[in-house]
């Protein structure tokens, strides 16, 4: 040993560490596998197995070389993907509540192929172009029953706003993509309001108009997946308040599955960009006759909706979901299920509310002829529901 090995020697006996003067004993090697992490004591095999956890299903995040600056053809940068879309993705829980069976009920594009690895049924609003998963099915016209408001045959001309912005959830890609239609409705001298917390750059202070006071409505998805067709409330919404959508979003397909025309909204994907868009806006704003003609035909398309939920398409999705479900390993006990409303993103709504949203959705998976229970606490139930962003 040279001397300065002795005096390390020296030093780690007065330790009490006298392992380190052993010339023949190897040191170990790093391996940040889980299991070898966690048996070695550190105490970092939990942190391992969360940052190992399969990626090779998640869809690519958009390039973070694009600004959104909203223009391009197509959808371009500004494609909806969220500045969130853009932060590492973090792993989807598994059902947090003691229950045989686990349904999903997706109403957020991008996130299917993760969810579906962890509940047993996943009810969505989006068609994934490619999944390895036979669990995902389609919401279709399930997702909701639009009712038109008792103000939406109000004409075009009498209606003060040319153009709503509604939303509360506030995402930089739309409020920016949104802004250049309010920057050319308000240089036309025209009125632009929104009437949630986002605002697009208004400097105004959210107006107390509804819906039925417009004579367009923004439809804009707050993000979608480019792997997936997604289709959510937003495209049908302002058509029950007679206002004509301006719709964003790659639900086209869908939307006419479900009774409706293309005809009944303005397309971000027929423009060039989005300001070629926004002065097509401010052109139509200028005749309310043609305002009224698309808004007839969205009525047409939401009343063709409501038989198709009423109808075979809806009967036959909800038998291959029955089929689906019958076939599983797991086996639902016959009599009242017992339901536990559970919740992504916020602690347990009141049952009545969740009985209400959720009955039909649960009829359609278990048969019309079934009765459910919906629980206050989430032990020993047959079923749990868990759902996002509707």
């Amino acid at each position: 040993m040279s001397v300065v090995s002795v005096v390390f020697c020296l030093l780690a006996l007065c330790l009490g560490r006298p392992g380190v003067c052993d010339e023949n004993k190897s040191h170990p090697t790093y391996d940040p596998s889980p299991v070898s992490r966690e048996s070695s004591g550190s105490g970092h095999g939990p942190m391992a197995e969360r940052m190992l956890l399969p990626t090779t299903n998640r869809p690519k995040p958009p390039s973070l070389a694009h600004p959104p600056h909203g223009h391009g053809h197509g959808h371009g940068p500004a494609q909806g993907h969220s500045y969130k879309s853009l932060m590492p993705r973090r792993a989807v829980p598994p059902p947090r509540y003691s229950a045989n069976f686990s349904i999903y009920i997706s109403g957020e594009p991008g996130t299917l192929d993760e969810h579906a690895n962890k509940f047993d049924l996943i009810l969505a609003n989006e068609v994934l172009i490619e999944t390895q998963h036979d669990n995902i099915f389609w919401l279709g016209g399930l997702f909701r029953d639009f009712q038109l408001d008792k103000l939406a045959s109000t004409p075009a001309a009498q209606r003060p706003i040319d153009l709503l912005y509604q939303s509360s959830h506030c995402d930089a890609h739309r409020d920016h993509a949104v802004s250049i239609l309010r920057q050319a409705i308000e240089k036309a001298g025209m009125r632009f309001e929104h009437s949630g917390l986002c605002f697009a750059g208004s400097t105004k202070a959210r107006t107390k108009l509804g819906p039925s006071a417009a004579k367009m409505m923004i439809a804009f998805p707050r993000s979608y997946n480019a792997s997936s067709e997604a289709l959510d409330e937003k495209l049908a919404l302002p058509m029950t308040y007679g206002a004509v959508p301006v719709y964003r979003g790659n639900g086209q397909r869908l939307a006419m599955l479900n009774g409706f025309s293309n005809a009944s909204w303005i397309d971000r994907k027929d423009f060039l960009d989005d300001t070629e868009l926004a002065w097509h806006v401010v052109d139509l704003a200028k005749q309310p006759e043609k305002l009224d003609q698309i808004r007839e035909v969205g009525f047409v398309g939401l009343a063709l909706n409501s038989k198709l939920r009423s109808g075979r398409n809806h009967e036959s999705q909800c038998l291959s979901i029955q089929r689906y479900v019958a076939a599983l390993p797991k086996k639902i006990p016959a009599g009242v299920l017992k339901v536990f409303p559970g919740w992504s993103r916020a602690p347990p709504r009141n049952t009545s509310r969740a009985d209400e949203s959720w009955a039909d959705r649960l009829q359609c998976v278990f048969g019309e002829n079934r009765t459910f229970a919906f629980e206050p606490n989430g032990t020993n139930n047959d079923i749990s529901v868990e759902e996002c962003c509707w």
